[in-house]
C-alpha cells in the first residue's frame, strides 16, 4: 500500500504515514490498470491515397520542372548558335525563364 499524499510505500495495518503524517484511508480499493487492445474491423480502414486509387499527374511536379530546365539548357545551346541572328535574344529570355520557372516547380511543388 503506498500513500495517498506523498507516495511513499507504507507497511499493510499503519493508520497514518511515517513519512507526511497523512491518516491512510482504509476504504480505498487498489487501483488495477487495464490494458485496452483496439481492433480495427477491416472495413473500416481509409484508403490514403486521396483519389480513390486514381492515377493522376500530382507528385510529378519534380519531374516537370526537371523537364523544363533541360528544355531551357537546349534553348541555351541554341542561343550560342544563333549569335548574330534575330532571334539571339528571345531565344536566351525563353530559356532564362523555362529554366527558373523548372527550377520554381522543382523546389515548392510536391
Amino acid at each position: 500500500m503506498f500513500c495517498s499524499k506523498c507516495g511513499k510505500q507504507l507497511q499493510d495495518g499503519v493508520q497514518f504515514c511515517s513519512n507526511c503524517g497523512n491518516e491512510v484511508n482504509k476504504n480505498v480499493a487498489p487501483q488495477i490498470s487495464k490494458e485496452v487492445k483496439v481492433m480495427l474491423d477491416p472495413s473500416e480502414v481509409i484508403n490514403h491515397s486521396g483519389d480513390g486509387g486514381k492515377k493522376t499527374t500530382s507528385g510529378h511536379a519534380g519531374t516537370y520542372g526537371f523537364i523544363l530546365m533541360i528544355i531551357s539548357i537546349v534553348f541555351s545551346l541554341i542561343s550560342m548558335f544563333a549569335i548574330g541572328s534575330d532571334a539571339f535574344i528571345p531565344i536566351t529570355i525563353g530559356g532564362t525563364a523555362l529554366f527558373v520557372i523548372g527550377f520554381l516547380i522543382r523546389m515548392f511543388c510536391p
